[in-house]
């Protein structure tokens, strides 16, 4: 029997060899075991030491565990579990004992990490515990959950709005777009930003939806909401305990109509006669800038001349819609050209030093920075406020419009205009054309040649500013 017990040792483990080193990274107490017990000798109840522990009998083949129970601490027993057939085996401390009729089995912990003295010490004041009618397994529970529950109140929606924002500056994501969500969170927001992320659920979320419809608008109301939806799902990658689905699920977003619409034809010599009236030199230009490029209103009113090139009659935009990553040159026409040219001395005139900006501005503090905004408000006599010009982004839709008219094909438009190319299945050749500067440049032309025509604009322009070619 001897020789067979040692046989099986053999092809065993070596009692517990391979149980985990100790968290600490050093060898556990079960590294270089002896061989087992012999079977004769091996029983359930042992007196739990190292040198036993070493020799115990593994789970056999087909058994997920065994249990061997301390000789001298009654309920104080060690159980060796192996999850699959494959896997190393576990060895954690336990305690069983009687609980109001009902066997209550409580985990210790991990053998190697405690030792038998440690564990055998914590059993008693466990059961102690268990004498007084507590449930140990029970105010464990308890106290995850409360943990849990501490976590998840301490993640406000403030913190999720600003681990959105981290994120969107780590992928380079426009200024522009961070700075609106960031003011607009603050502004619209300001009650709900200090409140835990998982107390905004769906009946939330409607709330604060109606109430910004009925004081902002829908399109204020949509847009803040999807705010919240953004930072929420950016937090639910982050922390595993918030839930994926988002809340704003709960929101009937308001349907939204197109407010851009171009200018009319019919109205564009009226809209030209308006700009060219404007009292601020600045200001002016920059529409006609906004018109004749069909920038958005960030990369318009921001452009400095270092990203002017007039030999190769290009302008740059270094972080565009899209961030760094999206930066793009493209060549403009030669009435921008002028124009710019003109601007140049103006800014000399007016400013001395204009900060290197094209469109620059001065603020409260006397500091030159670029025009916040390219619209200029008038009033009549009576002090009331005029209509103000159309947005720049109504400018960038009667561009796109002029260069659908003007026959330009879609895809010197996308790229004039800085839009992302669409993926087309089946169409892989579109994505080997890449026009030149010279074939955009014409397009550049047309699209300005429509516009001065649709205006009524081309005898004021010889009068005003003498078109010259590139460079």
């Amino acid at each position: 029997m001897q020789r067979r017990a040692n046989a099986d040792g053999d092809r065993g483990i070596g009692g517990l060899a391979r149980v985990a080193a100790d968290s600490s990274g050093h060898p556990s107490p079960t590294d270089s075991l002896p061989q087992r017990l012999p079977m004769t000798y091996l029983s359930r109840r042992i007196k739990l030491s190292d040198a036993s522990i070493r020799r115990l009998e593994p789970p056999a083949p087909g058994q997920r565990e065994v249990v061997y129970w301390d000789a001298t601490e009654p309920g104080f027993g060690i159980r060796l579990r192996r999850p699959t057939e494959r896997a190393r085996i576990n060895a954690s401390f336990i305690l069983q004992r009687d609980l109001h009729g009902k066997a209550v089995k409580v985990t210790i912990g991990r053998y190697g990490p405690w030792t038998v003295d440690q564990a055998r010490k914590r059993a008693r004041e466990l059961k102690v515990e268990m004498d007084r009618g507590e449930n140990p397994n029970e105010r464990q529970r308890r106290e995850r959950t409360q943990a849990r529950r501490a976590e998840q109140q301490g993640l406000t929606l403030a913190d999720a709005v600003t681990l959105h924002l981290e994120n969107m500056v780590a992928k380079n994501r426009s200024p522009v777009s961070i700075g609106h969500m960031e003011n607009e969170t603050e502004k619209y927001l300001a009650d709900q930003m200090p409140r835990p992320l998982l107390d905004l659920d769906g009946q939330a979320c409607r709330d604060v939806h109606k109430r910004l419809t009925k004081a902002h608008g829908i399109y204020i109301a949509n847009r803040v909401l999807r705010h919240v939806r953004a930072a929420w799902n950016t937090a639910a990658r982050v922390h595993d305990h918030v839930p994926e689905r988002n809340p704003t699920k709960a929101v009937v977003f308001h349907q939204e109509h197109e407010r851009d619409n171009p200018i009319a034809w019919d109205e564009l010599p009226a809209w030209w006669a308006a700009v060219l009236a404007m009292r601020n030199p600045v200001l002016r230009d920059l529409q006609l800038f906004y018109l004749f490029t069909g920038l958005r209103r960030n990369d318009g009113k921001s452009v400095r001349w270092e990203h002017l090139d007039f030999d190769a009659g290009t302008v740059h935009r270094p972080n565009p819609k899209g961030g760094k990553a999206k930066a793009f040159t493209v060549p403009v026409c030669s009435y921008v050209l002028d124009l710019l040219r003109r601007r140049r001395e103006d800014n000399r005139l007016l400013f001395g030093d204009d900060g290197g900006f094209v469109f620059p501005s001065r603020n409260r503090k006397g500091e030159t920075t670029c025009v916040r905004d390219g619209r200029e408000q008038r009033y009549d006599k009576k002090g009331k406020k005029l209509p103000s010009l159309p947005s720049p982004h109504r400018l960038r839709h009667t561009f796109a419009t002029a260069g659908h008219e003007a026959y330009l094909r879609e895809l010197d438009l996308m790229i004039l205009m800085n839009h992302s190319r669409p993926k087309v299945r089946g169409n892989v050749t579109r994505g080997y054309v890449h026009p030149s500067l010279d074939h955009l440049r014409c397009c550049a032309e047309k699209v300005a040649t429509f516009l001065l025509e649709k205006a009524g604009a081309e005898a004021t322009i010889h009068n005003l500013y003498a078109r010259s070619s590139v460079g």
